[in-house]
C-alpha cells in the first residue's frame, strides 16, 4: 500500500477508535479486521459521491431498511471523515458477504427485481411523506418538468435524437461510406421513429397521475447489492448513487433480461419480483415501455462512434474531414437489427400490462399492431 494512503487511513481509523490487526484491499475499498469484527472502509475521491451516498443512507435509515449495512460513526459522531485527499465512510461488514452477481436465470431476475423493488419503495416513501404534508399533487395539468418524474428521460432522449441526426448528416456528405455505416444510415428512420414514440408516450403521462418513485438510481447495476449466506440483500457500501427516476433501475434490469436465452421468462420474473415490494400502475408500465422502446444498443454504437471521432479530430489536424466510424462488424450489426425485431413480442407483453391496469384501454396500441 502506498505510504501516504497508509498514513491517511491510520489517521482516519483513529477517529473511529479502531486499532486493526489487518487491512486488506478488496476491489472497491478495504476490509478492516479488528478483534473478532470486520469493517468496510470506503474511500471516496469525489465529495459529491459521499454526499449522495449519505443522502440515500439517511432516507433508507429513516425507513429502518433491512438493506442497509450499519454505518459506524466517529468518536465525534460524524458519518464520514474528510481529509485533504478524499473522504471515508466506515461500515460493519457481514461475515461471508459477497457482491451479488448479475442475474442469469428466472430466479436470479426475481431476486434482483425484489431487491430493487424494496429499495425504491423505501426511497419513494421519502417523497410521499412530503406529498402527504403538502397535499396530493400527483396529478396537476400545469405540472412542471421539475415535478414530472420522467422529465429527465424526455430531455435525454431528445438530446440523443439530435446527436443521431448529426451523425446522419456526416454520413450523407461522405463520398465513400463504408458498408457498416451504410447499413446503419438506411435504418436511422425507424430508429428515430422509436425514439419519437418513446418521447410521445412519456409526454402523454403528463396528463395522468403518475406513481411516485425515488429520486435516486443505482446507475450501473453491477455490484449494487451484497448477498449474504442467509439470502438477505444489502446495498453495497461503495455505491455511487445518481439523481434520477428510480424506475430506470427496473428498466436496466429488463434490458439485461432481453439478452438472455429466455427473455420473456426473465422479464416476467424481474417484474414479478419488483411488484412483490412495489406494485406498478398502468402509468408506470407505460413509462417502462417507453424506456424499452428507446434503441439503447444502437444508441450505444452512435455514442462510441462520436467519442472516437472527437478523439481523432483532436489528435491530428488531418482527421477533421473524417467521419464517425461504428465500433462494430457488419455481421454483428445485422444481428443487433434482428434482435431489435425479435423484441417486438416483449414490447407487446409490456403493452398488455398497461391494458390490464387501465380499464379504458391502452393508448399505445399502435406500437404492436404495425
Amino acid at each position: 500500500m502506498e505510504s501516504k494512503s497508509a498514513r491517511e487511513m491510520a489517521v482516519v481509523l483513529r477517529q473511529y477508535n479502531v486499532h486493526p490487526r489487518r487491512i486488506a484491499f478488496y476491489e472497491h475499498g478495504f476490509l478492516v479486521y479488528a478483534g473478532n469484527e470486520t469493517g468496510w472502509l470506503q474511500p471516496w475521491r469525489r465529495r459529491a459521491d459521499v454526499q449522495r451516498y449519505l443522502s440515500v443512507y439517511r432516507i433508507l435509515s429513516a425507513q429502518d431498511s433491512p438493506l442497509l449495512l450499519p454505518l459506524l460513526r466517529t468518536k465525534k459522531r460524524q458519518e464520514a471523515v474528510f481529509t485533504s485527499r478524499r473522504a471515508y465512510t466506515f461500515s460493519q461488514w457481514p461475515e461471508d458477504a459477497a457482491p451479488l452477481k448479475l442475474p442469469r436465470g428466472a430466479n436470479d431476475f426475481r431476486r434482483w427485481g425484489q431487491g430493487i423493488g424494496l429499495l425504491h419503495r423505501q426511497l419513494a416513501a421519502d417523497d410521499n411523506i412530503g406529498r402527504d404534508t403538502a397535499g396530493d399533487e400527483s396529478f396537476d395539468e400545469s405540472r412542471s418538468d421539475v415535478s414530472f418524474p420522467f422529465a429527465g428521460w424526455i430531455e435525454t432522449m431528445r438530446r440523443r435524437r439530435q446527436q443521431v441526426l448529426d451523425v446522419q448528416q456526416w454520413w450523407l456528405k461522405a463520398a465513400h461510406l463504408p458498408p457498416v455505416e451504410q447499413l446503419f444510415l438506411r435504418n436511422i428512420p425507424p430508429m428515430l421513429e422509436r425514439i419519437d414514440t418513446a418521447v410521445w408516450m412519456l409526454e402523454e403521462l403528463k396528463q395522468r397521475p403518475v406513481q411516485t418513485f425515488g429520486r435516486w438510481t443505482l446507475g450501473d447495476l453491477a455490484d449494487s447489492f451484497l448477498s449474504l449466506p442467509s439470502g438477505e440483500l444489502k446495498v453495497a457500501p461503495w455505491k455511487r448513487w445518481l439523481p434520477g427516476c428510480g424506475l430506470s433501475d427496473l428498466g436496466r434490469l429488463l434490458l439485461i433480461a432481453w439478452e438472455t436465452e429466455e427473455p420473456k421468462a426473465a422479464m416476467e420474473a424481474a417484474v414479478d419480483g419488483f411488484e412483490r415490494e412495489c406494485p406498478l400502475t398502468a402509468e408506470a408500465f407505460q413509462a417502462l415501455l417507453a424506456y424499452m422502446m428507446f434503441p439503447h444498443a444502437l444508441w450505444s454504437l452512435v455514442r462510441q462512434a462520436m467519442a472516437q471521432h472527437q478523439g481523432r479530430r483532436g489528435g491530428s489536424s488531418g482527421a477533421a474531414a473524417d467521419i464517425p466510424r461504428l465500433p462494430v462488424e457488419l455481421d454483428l450489426l445485422k444481428t443487433l437489427y434482428r434482435q431489435e425485431q425479435d423484441s417486438r413480442p416483449l414490447l407487446a407483453w409490456l403493452n398488455r400490462k398497461i391494458a390490464e391496469r387501465r380499464a379504458s384501454g391502452t393508448v399505445v396500441r399502435r406500437l404492436t399492431e404495425q
